[in-house]
């Protein structure tokens, strides 16, 4: 019988195992390389899952939402309706419209002592304090081509010819803003501020 040396015999004895084909041609740094790559993977996995489930709205988010009632806001009728959130210069005033058709159109304002800021062409920018916001009424209702725009009788008359906005938001004059509007979802009976459809 012939006699094998330690290193031999180590051989020998592996010899007859069947040879995994994924491990055969990997020496020991690209099996390093290779589960460090997948505990690297599953360690990112484990980060991001959370991540993700995190930026689902949270349960009862909607409920802090402002919730508007406009069941009783008749076609032709408006109303500013001041929420508890801060916009611009004061409080977050609502202006909502059901035009003639009955297809509502919300905006956002600033009020500061119940009078409307107006943009100094940007929104962002102080204007002058309007008293009387709103759309131009027919008999009482809101006209099929209605103008919002500042019905103070003092109101200067660069701002009579600027500041006026179409019910579509579109500024009229030539160099201010458009109206803001804000992110909405119509859940009958109201509107839900901020929330996305």
């Amino acid at each position: 019988m012939k006699q094998f040396g330690p290193q031999q015999t180590v051989v020998h004895l592996f010899a007859w195992y069947p040879p995994n084909l994924a491990l055969a041609f990997m020496n020991r740094r690209q099996l390093l390389s290779t589960a460090l790559c997948l505990v690297v993977i599953a360690g990112l996995c484990a980060v991001f899952v959370p991540f993700v489930a995190s930026l689902a709205p949270a349960e009862g988010a909607d409920l802090k939402l402002p919730h508007i009632d406009v069941s009783s806001l008749r076609s032709g009728q408006y109303r500013m309706v001041i929420t508890n959130r801060s916009f611009g210069f004061g409080a977050e005033t609502l202006l909502v419209i059901k035009d003639g058709a009955g297809a509502l159109h919300v905006f956002t304002v600033s009020t500061k002592d119940g009078a409307v800021v107006l943009p100094d062409n940007h929104w962002w920018r102080w204007g002058a304090l309007c008293k009387d916001f709103g759309p131009t009424l027919t008999g009482g209702l809101v006209a099929p081509d209605a103008v919002l725009s500042c019905h103070d009788l003092d109101a200067p008359d660069w701002q009579k010819t600027e500041n006026r906005w179409a019910l579509s938001g579109k500024n009229l004059g030539r160099y201010t803003d458009d109206m803001p509007a804000p992110v909405y979802v119509f859940e009958e009976p109201y509107i839900v501020i901020g929330k996305r459809g």
